[in-house]
């Protein structure tokens, strides 16, 4: 595991979303407050991370974004169908290196959750619901899964950037169109949301502090 970090840490990159790339040889050369996207697995495509990228640096100027390279998830993360959304963030706990505040997880791997939502009027819990993506909030880490988004870039970035504000504090909202909506088990808020309602990046701006 340390050799892991070791090497995740080693061969972090800057990625500037003009498309250069800048190589830090040590963790002590890596801006402070830094966040992490790592792939997962194959990972996403490149217009996918790009974009992502391109979108978390829109609503929030001032992160600094690190990419790391490809890391294959554990066997115990996955149950024999689905990847466990809840296992991959303990995960990405165990592997994040000291030098950045955050690691948002990207993948094209299915994921799951267990999830409890109302369906005709009545509760009903789902042990293995596929999901898009989980964030610890207020935590150091996130998931997201672009297998449920047919390759659409612009949902895979704002679920990157609803993750990831989770993860600052922000909890879901009931704001029209904005991307803090909870979609209730079926991505329509991900693809309906067209920003980020005011409330929800003050508190975002707070967790950032």
């Amino acid at each position: 595991m340390k050799n892991l970090i070791s090497i995740l840490t080693a061969s972090v990159l800057l990625l500037c979303c003009t498309g250069n790339t800048i190589h830090f040889g040590s963790s002590d050369e890596i801006p402070a407050n830094t966040v992490l996207l790592l792939e997962l697995n194959k990972g996403v495509s490149q217009q996918q991370l790009s974009e992502a990228c391109n979108f978390l640096k829109e609503n929030f100027p001032a992160l600094k974004i690190v990419k790391g390279g490809k890391v294959q998830l554990p066997s115990s993360c996955y149950n024999g169908k689905r990847y466990r959304a809840d296992s991959i963030l303990r995960y990405l706990d165990q592997i994040k290196p000291d030098s950045v505040s955050k690691v948002i997880g990207i993948t094209s791997s299915d994921i799951s959750s267990t999830r409890t939502l109302i369906r005709k009027g009545k509760k009903m819990t789902y042990p293995d619901y596929g999901i898009l993506g989980l964030g610890r909030r207020p935590g150091t880490v996130c998931v997201v899964s672009n297998h449920r988004m047919g390759g659409n870039a612009a949902t895979f970035s704002k679920t990157v950037l609803h993750e990831f504000m989770h993860t600052l504090g922000v909890r879901h909202c009931t704001h029209e169109k904005c991307i803090m909506q909870d979609g209730n088990g079926s991505g329509k808020n991900m693809r309906e949301s067209t920003h980020v309602h005011e409330e929800c990046l003050a508190i975002a701006m707070e967790g950032l502090d």
